[in-house]
């Protein structure tokens, strides 16, 4: 289910403290958002989605039948495979800025992760310096700046940020071992998760302060945008969902007939993407429009 972790052993100094756990009131069921299913040509064993722009275009990869990935390209109604070159075990993409700038990652053949930046139809390799085990960029902004995980020699992994060609290790000050640095938004706010001594917890970065962000037992914020909504995970007793957090407001998300939820990306207009399982465990894109058509699926 989420393989783009599995396969790095895994699903800014941070300073400060703080809390922002959000008023648990559920949202108002908002009318005029709509549920769009997107499959990709070719997908046999699944679509997954994972990040969408301020014009609609997405991205994310799927599953053919000999189950190697390919990640794909959304773009006004046309679906662009994307091999990244020397990939043995596929292509996944998983973030795209404004400019139609993208960031993923390729699979060795030991199946880990070697992170590219896709610009102009080149590809840049992103390693993390320290890692050993593969480097997964996640997540990339209008300026230019990546957001992102490696793992190490002992496979913890942590958080990394690429900001105008130098690296920063993220390691949340409470986190035991291993950090996730997931979305990053235009004014260099970072969202993702750790593993403490009590426990798993979502984050929030931003100039300097460290939240907490903590819906359930376990949370995975994964994308920011400009607006400060932040999207993400959760898990509870009936299995796993995702979320928004808006203005102090908390709102679950369950695809229509999903057997269980992930929100992955996240644009300034409030348009979510992700995938879903339906009840044959096969997984499914999406697309939840916030009352505005997009571009992409006219």
């Amino acid at each position: 289910m989420n393989r783009r972790l599995s396969l790095l052993a895994i699903v800014v100094a941070i300073m400060g403290s703080g809390s922002l756990a959000p008023a648990i009131s559920a949202a108002a069921a908002n009318t005029s958002t709509t549920f769009t299913t997107i499959d990709a040509p070719g997908a046999v064993n699944g679509t997954f989605v994972y990040d969408i722009n301020g014009r609609g275009d997405i991205v994310g990869f799927f599953s053919d039948e000999f189950s190697q990935l390919h990640g794909f390209l959304l773009s006004n109604g046309t679906f662009t495979i994307i091999d990244a070159p020397g990939a043995v075990n596929g292509t996944a993409i998983f973030g795209i800025n404004q400019a139609g700038d993208m960031v993923g990652a390729s699979y060795d053949a030991s199946f880990e992760a070697r992170g590219f930046l896709l610009s102009q139809g080149t590809f840049t390799s992103i390693d993390a310096p320290g890692a050993v085990h593969g480097t997964l960029p996640v997540s990339i902004n209008d300026v230019g700046d990546i957001a992102g995980v490696f793992t190490d020699a002992s496979s913890n992994f942590h958080g990394f940020l690429v900001s105008r060609g130098e690296f920063a290790t993220i390691d949340a000050p409470d986190a035991v071992g291993s950090t996730a640095a997931e979305g990053i938004n235009n004014r260099g706010d970072i969202v993702g998760y750790f593993y403490g001594a009590s426990g798993q917890h979502g984050f929030l970065a931003s100039g300097g302060t460290y939240n907490v962000i903590d819906v359930s037992a376990q949370t995975f914020p994964v994308r920011i945008n400009d607006r400060q909504e932040v999207l993400g995970q959760f898990n509870d007793d009936s299995g796993q969902h995702g979320f928004l957090l808006s203005a102090g407001t908390f709102a679950a998300i369950d695809a229509p007939g999903a057997v269980y939820t992930v929100a992955a990306g996240l644009n300034d207009r409030g348009d979510i993407v992700g995938f879903f399982a339906d009840s044959s465990g096969l997984q499914h894109g999406f697309l939840r429009r916030n009352g505005r058509p997009s571009p992409s699926l006219k």
